[in-house]
């Protein structure tokens, strides 16, 4: 599987509010998964090197988070929760496994 981008919708931040839209790239891979997060101000090309160096052992997926990148740019919340939220939404909708991360801070 080669490199390919999807959009994955997320329920919004309370009642009536508009879902919001990620921007993600699933640089396909064999082996466990890699799901790379940018900071602030960020978006997911800033991963495609390191991408690139870890298809051949793992499944690289990075997305943009909401307010970056190719994702909605004006969602209403953008707290660590929402984050957070977002991060499980997108493992989930690209079914990756729900084995505990890799943490190489």
């Amino acid at each position: 599987m080669g490199t390919m981008t999807r959009t994955i919708t997320v329920t919004g931040e309370g009642e009536g509010a508009p879902p919001v839209h990620l921007h993600c790239t699933d640089n396909g891979g064999d082996g466990p998964p890699l799901l790379l997060l940018h900071g602030l101000a960020g978006h997911s090309g800033e991963w495609d090197a390191l991408a690139a160096r870890f298809t051949p052992t793992h499944r690289v997926v990075a997305f943009d988070a909401r307010g970056s990148g190719a994702s909605t740019r004006r969602p209403g919340d953008v707290s660590r929760a929402t984050h957070v939220r977002d991060v499980v939404q997108v493992a989930q909708a690209l079914r990756l496994p729900a084995s505990p991360p890799a943490n190489w801070s």
